[in-house]
């Protein structure tokens, strides 16, 4: 009789948990979009394309319904309509693109990517969310040691002649699978922090992480965790703190901040050396100083989404470099390349309304406030050596649209309360 009586609502909690493992699968396809190691997996086309074509098809799906269900957020949320015209300039940069094809296929991407994940938030709390990056990302890293024990002369083997020794998993580069196995690494960190029961749950898969980072020799990487354990309790402390006491704190941030970036390539090389390698950043140095220098030519609203890395400009800076730049190497230099000051603006923009929303529900919604505190460090500790930002199948910015949808959602909610 009670089973009978607890029957719809055992039904409703299945129905309303199933994005929780969706959203898990969508960031095992974002960690690995574009990376597909074709040499392990053989696919009847290109393995890139295939898995381009399933995240953008669950992104047009789920975006359309989210789309008629939640419009309305972007109206009555800052936050929220600042993102939403920061993806839509994304595809209006098509009427100046260098290449239009590219930016209306990115720019209709970051728009249905917008209202899909959307319908993931609005029924996941903080805590979930960061759940999913942990567990998704963790299933690609447990993939990748598999691989390496069923294939080892593929995945424990970089294809770049001078890493050779270095581990890629199931990625076509080393550094790729050390980024994975620094986000898992990351988030189990902030879970651990947060948890106060079953905290041995997270050690495995962080061990595992620890492991993989070392042999994959992403220097990078290794400098990012370290960089990470050191700014998650300043950036925690900052969060909870308020007045002139909150100002301080974050001009002493700020002040470490700027010495880490000038110190950053130091580090590196140091860490490098331990592999015995010679890493120079001398060739990244020369190419944001071109890339800024280009940026000078159309500062306000840049070269469009997807445009400036054409093939021209790849092949010349091989040329330049003796290596492929098909990418900045640097996030915000790379969005300003893109969507120029208007776009840059815009992010910084709702990266700071974003932060002061979590502020404020902060006491409503503690996972969330965990969530924010892994994601702004490894947002910027990745996009000072790599470019994540407004890339929308990239596991990182689909956190951070996870994170800004959310906190807005909170505030609504909060708002409503009162």
């Amino acid at each position: 009789m009670n089973w009978t009586a607890n029957q719809p609502v055992r039904a409703r909690r299945i129905i309303n948990a199933w994005p929780l493992p969706l959203w898990g699968w969508l960031f095992v396809c974002a960690l690995t979009v574009g990376n597909f190691n074709t040499e392990i997996v053989p696919t009847p086309v290109d393995g890139n394309s295939l898995n381009q074509l399933l995240v953008t098809s669950l992104f047009f799906g789920i975006g359309a319904y989210g789309f008629t269900r939640h419009f309305g957020l972007f109206l009555k949320e800052k936050a929220a309509l600042a993102l939403f015209l920061l993806c839509f300039l994304s595809l209006a940069s098509t009427a100046w693109s260098d290449v239009p094809s590219q930016s209306v296929l990115k720019g209709t991407s970051f728009l249905a990517g917008l209202f899909a994940v959307l319908v993931f938030v609005s029924r996941l709390s903080g805590a979930e969310l960061l759940l999913g990056i942990f567990w998704g990302t963790t299933i690609s890293l447990a993939l990748s040691i598999a691989a390496a024990v069923m294939y080892p002369d593929i995945a424990q083997h970089d294809v770049v002649v001078a890493n050779a020794d270095a581990w890629r998993g199931i990625f076509p580069q080393k550094n790729v699978l050390g980024r994975g196995a620094m986000i898992v690494f990351c988030s189990g960190f902030t879970l651990l922090a947060s948890a106060s029961t079953r905290r041995w749950v997270y050690l495995a898969p962080m061990s595992a992480a620890g492991y993989l980072l070392v042999m994959s020799e992403s220097s990078t990487s290794i400098v990012g965790c370290a960089a990470f354990a050191v700014a998650y309790p300043a950036l925690a402390l900052l969060m909870r703190t308020r007045g002139y006491k909150a100002v301080i704190l974050t001009v002493l941030l700020a002040m470490a901040s700027v010495i880490l970036l000038a110190s950053l390539s130091y580090i590196v090389d140091s860490v490098t050396s331990l592999f015995g390698k010679d890493l120079t950043f001398t060739g990244r140095s020369f190419l944001w100083v071109n890339l800024l220098e280009d940026y000078l030519k159309q500062p306000f609203l840049g070269y469009g989404t997807g445009a400036y890395f054409s093939e021209r400009r790849v092949s010349q800076f091989d040329l330049q470099l003796g290596w492929d730049a098909d990418n900045a190497h640097n996030g915000l230099i790379e969005l300003a390349l893109e969507l120029g000051a208007v776009g840059l603006g815009l992010f910084l923009l709702t990266f700071w309304l974003v932060s002061s929303r979590v502020r404020r529900v902060a006491s409503h919604d503690s996972g969330l406030l965990q969530l924010f505190l892994f994601l702004v460090p490894v947002l910027v500790l990745q996009n000072l050596m790599e470019s994540t930002l407004m890339r929308p199948t990239n596991i990182i910015w689909l956190a951070f649209v996870a994170l800004a949808l959310k906190a807005a959602l909170d505030m609504r909610a909060l708002r409503r309360k009162a």
